[in-house]
């Protein structure tokens, strides 16, 4: 895994979230702690994608604010995009990393 602040070139940087979290695309040496992470996000600021209701009682969904989880085909590509560095920070201390 290794931690980064990102440049205009990354995906969701337009969106705020400057920085990301990224795990190792062959094998699956950090999987254990790629859901540790996601377990403490969801912890602290709630599931990634938010439901709610319309002003007609219809279900939305939309992206959490404070992150984002990014896995494509078959989970060799890993990313998390975090808004605040507090965040990872607070998050890698509490998993001793």
């Amino acid at each position: 895994m290794r931690v980064f602040k990102s440049d205009h070139r990354y995906k969701h940087y337009r969106a705020g979230y400057h920085y990301i979290a990224e795990f190792a695309r062959a094998g699956r040496t950090d999987h254990p702690l790629f859901v540790a992470m996601v377990t403490e996000l969801r912890a602290l600021h709630g599931h990634n994608i938010v439901t709610f209701a319309d002003k007609d009682g219809w279900p939305n969904k939309r992206l959490n604010e404070h992150y984002i989880i990014e896995q494509r085909q078959g989970h060799s590509h890993k990313r998390i995009y975090v808004k605040n560095e507090s965040d990872l920070s607070l998050i890698l201390l509490k998993l001793n990393q």
